[in-house]
């Protein structure tokens, strides 16, 4: 049986405007190895990893269908989940060059970087994220970005669970819909669309897996789907299974970490 022990930590201002959570995630399985799968829930990751005593790390820019990341038999995570225009300011890259990718933090941050993974798995919990936050907060001093606007037009999509027309959106934030798209692309990784789609993805992917003998048309049509088709065709994009298949391996208990 897999042992999993999960913690989250909520960072401290200023930097819970663009991180969402930090989280640790110690887990040993049942066999010789195993792996995790991420789904897309309109975030980014910046992930460091211990097993057997190797450490690494990837920084996992915005995806739209499943990943799956291999893992020996006992494992140590921790991770900075960013908002999905959170990892901007800190590293005033556009975001979408990392969008469906998964990238070495060392070739975008340099030595800095390699220092703090030292001190990650070299500390108790409390001064792991108080070195992260150093780190951060330093990062964020260093870049000056202004993207208010974008923050504004993010909120609102996840607010609103996807459901609102982009010129709606736009002209809410006082842009063009041209504008917003480009600077939304820019810092978030995705288009106001694209992340809409990934925001009504995830309410119900969270909600199969804490309820999955849901009735799936009545889901369908509470997430604003117009058909069956379109809802199992775009669930399976995003995870890789149909939704009535991805119930049965939620109740079967061979899916069930969620990070939210």
């Amino acid at each position: 049986m897999t042992q999993m022990n999960f913690t989250l930590i909520k960072p401290s201002p200023p930097l819970d405007q663009f991180v969402k959570t930090f989280w640790i995630l110690e887990k040993v399985y049942s066999n010789s190895g195993g792996y995790e799968t991420v789904y897309p829930d309109g975030c980014v990751d910046l992930v460091f990893s211990l097993s057997e005593n190797k450490y690494t790390s990837f920084f996992s820019g915005q995806q739209t269908k499943a990943i799956k990341i291999p893992q020996l038999n006992k494992v140590k995570f921790v991770a900075i989940e960013f908002f999905p225009y959170g990892a901007f300011p800190f590293f005033n890259i556009p975001i979408k060059e990392f969008t469906g990718v998964i990238t070495a933090p060392a070739d975008i941050f340099g030595n800095s970087f390699i220092e703090l993974s030292e001190k990650v798995f070299a500390s108790s919990p409390a001064l792991i994220i108080q070195s992260i936050e150093t780190f951060l907060i330093q990062r964020l001093l260093k870049n000056k970005v202004d993207i208010e606007q974008t923050i504004k037009a993010a909120q609102l999509l996840y607010q609103y669970k996807g459901n609102i027309r982009i010129d709606q959106l736009a002209a809410t934030v006082n842009m063009t819909a041209r504008t917003l798209e480009r600077k939304f692309e820019i810092a978030t990784g995705l288009t106001p669309k694209a992340l809409a789609k990934v925001f009504r993805f995830n309410k119900i992917k969270n909600e199969l897996m804490l309820a999955p003998y849901s009735n799936l048309t009545s889901l369908a049509y509470k997430y604003n789907y117009f058909d069956q088709a379109h809802f199992i065709h775009d669930f399976k994009q995003f995870t890789g299974y149909p939704p009535a298949s991805f119930a049965k391996e939620v109740i079967e208990k061979n899916i069930y970490f969620n990070r939210q």
